[in-house]
């Protein structure tokens, strides 16, 4: 897909009167413009389409049928390695509200929505328990959860993807394990897809503190990047009428 990128020559007041300024903001959105388009190359090369493919394959066969889903991105948007299933959530090509106001042009799509619940720390409210409410009001006939895993083998660091018809217990991985998602607790099927961010110092050093949570040093890169293969699964997956490009036009993030 070829990308055309204009920038504009009309200047803000202040921007005219200071011409440092208006270069800085031409820099700024050019350094912008730079990190989309990597984050573009990311998702959409070579490697990862092989690697997005095999796993939409599975999901494909996982959510077979024409029934209704729900995408849970779960973790901390603010902490980098927990934001993997809010970022993911973001890239995804959501169609529950065209449907139902544009069924002309989206009727044929089949119904996807996401919600992304935050943590306990920053709602005062267990994930589970606002899953559960947007699940009992919108019905679907399956859920998938999106989380950031830890590992306790450092070569699977952001190389290894998870993927469970079994559901999963947030947190269960560092210690802090809250309410679980599954057929028993939603009610409906549950499958978990996640990715390793995290491991246990220890891992790495036998001496070290076992307290002691360590990331890859690149970790903003490797989360966006996971989050884009992810995303476009679970894209590929729920919509298999759809090209890269036209998924790339419905959901922003993604190009």
């Amino acid at each position: 897909m070829r990308r055309t990128v204009g920038f504009g020559s009309a200047r803000t007041g202040n921007q005219a009167r200071n011409p440092a300024l208006h270069e800085k903001a031409l820099r700024s959105r050019a350094a912008e413009l730079l990190r989309q388009r990597q984050e573009f190359e990311w998702a959409y090369g070579e490697d990862a389409e092989q690697r997005m493919e095999a796993l939409a394959g599975e999901l494909r066969r996982l959510t077979d049928g024409p029934g209704s889903v729900m995408v849970v991105g779960l973790g901390n948007a603010a902490v980098t390695p927990d934001a993997l299933g809010p970022l993911a959530a973001s890239r995804l090509f959501l169609t529950r509200h065209l449907i139902e106001h544009l069924p002309e042009q989206f009727g044929s799509c089949r119904s996807v929505c996401a919600v992304c619940p935050g943590v306990l720390a920053t709602t005062g409210i267990e994930s589970a328990e606002l899953v559960r409410g947007a699940v009992a009001h919108t019905k679907p006939s399956c859920v998938i959860v999106i989380d950031a895993l830890a590992t306790g083998a450092a070569e699977r660091l952001c190389r290894t993807v998870q993927l469970t018809d079994t559901g999963i217990v947030p947190g269960s991985g560092v210690g802090n394990r809250r309410s679980g998602f599954s057929q028993k607790t939603l009610g409906v099927p549950v499958l978990a897809l996640g990715a390793a961010t995290v491991t246990d110092a220890a891992a790495l050093c036998p001496d070290a503190d076992g307290q002691m949570i360590v990331t890859p040093r690149d970790i903003d890169e490797q989360v966006r990047y996971l989050a884009s293969v992810l995303a476009a699964a679970i894209n590929l997956a729920l919509h298999p009428e759809l090209s890269y490009e036209e998924l790339a036009q419905f959901v922003p993030n993604c190009s």
